[in-house]
């Protein structure tokens, strides 16, 4: 059994690693498919159906002035098998960075900000769990349509 590891994209090109501990052992690339909500970055792979992974991945808009940026979470289909192209993903993001309010004064706290942690498959839906805000953590139930795939 092997370990892979979800890199990222660089210039179009999706990255997965092999690992075998902290070694790199291999280095698999395959085209990203576009992406409308920034660039993808980090995230969460799940086992999906028919033998493919989700990956539940982060995005962010709105250029270099801070407090006009926006967070997405979106999803992607990927094979299931090297190199672990993207066979599809979401034509919108399932979950969007929210205005919000700090009632304390938290000073970590970030409008508009959320990223993907971990997924789990119920008998319904996907059970979602990201940070929101830079601030708590949330869980939100996602049905297939929710996906957008």
């Amino acid at each position: 059994m092997s370990l892979y590891c979800w890199y990222g994209i660089v210039k179009g090109q999706q990255i997965v690693l092999r690992m075998d501990g902290a070694r790199v052992e291999e280095v698999f690339q395959s085209e990203a498919l576009p992406w409308a909500w920034g660039n993808i970055h980090g995230g969460a792979i799940c086992p999906g159906t028919n033998g493919n992974f989700l990956l539940f991945f982060n995005s962010r808009i709105g250029g270099k002035d801070r407090e006009k940026h926006r967070y997405n979470i979106g999803v992607a289909e990927l094979s299931g098998s090297p190199p672990f192209g993207m066979v599809r993903i979401a034509r919108k993001p399932c979950v969007r960075g929210e205005e919000g309010v700090c009632l304390d004064g938290n000073k970590r706290y970030k409008s508009n900000v959320v990223f993907a942690c971990g997924a789990i498959r119920d008998a319904e839906a996907w059970l979602l769990s990201y940070g929101n805000n830079d601030n708590d953590c949330r869980i939100v139930k996602l049905q297939e349509k929710d996906l957008q795939l």
